[in-house]
């Protein structure tokens, strides 16, 4: 299964990691385990892997190819809180598995997903679950364990992904699903979204990497009849003759 996925060098390549033992940047870099995930570091110079087997974290200098660090036994599960700084702060935040985090752009809220389904977003300077207003929706997304998050560099929008083989597309703001996205025929594992929001990446158990066109969501029906239906303000949308 291809367990991880991300857009980097502004949008123009794609890192996975897979249960193959591979992790792929047009180039194939082979381990004796399973890849549980990889992440860019911010500044795109290393490329930092999870293993499963020997419980080992890996990073690595993509521009060479060879291994940096390389530790056995420290390793957990995915290394997503390296994604960026934040003050050091734990609190109990799901009935399951945490099974990916996020911080937005600004680094002010922290969003965790879990095993038992449901999807939270934090304040990073608090601790406090945001259970108020708009965000408490994002807790019924989907039909089975939500596998992984990520937020739009602008923040308007959360993409999740589960093990009832769907993307979820939230808007933040208003606190309700857009529109969910169905074409796997097994467990999302993981998704990631472009700087541009025109695009969204999803890895799969069914061994395949889909790329997703959003650039023109809010122009769906669909999407504009769910947040009719939320009550919230629907811009409408003009048609202009040349």
């Amino acid at each position: 299964m291809v367990s991880s996925c991300h857009f980097c060098s502004n949008d123009t390549r794609l890192l996975s990691a897979s249960y193959d033992c591979s992790v792929k940047l047009w180039w194939k870099v082979r381990y004796d385990t399973f890849v549980v995930c990889c992440k860019f570091s911010p500044d795109g110079k290393y490329v930092l892997s999870a293993l499963d087997v020997d419980r080992g974290i890996c990073l690595m200098d993509p521009d060479n190819i060879t291994n940096v660090i390389q530790v056995k036994g420290g390793a957990l599960g995915c290394p997503g809180m390296v994604c960026q700084h934040a003050p050091h702060l734990c609190f109990r935040a799901h009935d399951n598995t945490i099974s990916d985090c996020c911080f937005n752009f600004s680094g002010h809220f922290l969003c965790t997903c879990s095993w038992d389904k449901n999807i939270k977003v934090w304040n990073v300077h608090t601790g406090e679950f945001r259970n108020q207003g708009a965000c408490v929706t994002l807790m019924k997304g989907h039909e089975g364990c939500v596998s992984s998050c990520c937020i739009t560099r602008d923040s308007s929008c959360l993409i999740s992904g589960g093990f009832d083989n769907s993307v979820a597309i939230w808007d933040v703001g208003d606190g309700y699903r857009k529109l969910s996205l169905k074409g796997h025929d097994d467990w999302v594992m993981d998704v990631a979204v472009s700087d541009n929001k025109k695009w969204i990446l999803s890895a799969s158990k069914d061994n395949s990497l889909r790329l997703w066109n959003i650039q023109e969501v809010d122009k769906i029906p669909l999407v504009t009849e769910n947040k009719r239906t939320m009550g919230c303000k629907v811009q409408q949308v003009g048609i202009r003759s040349n």
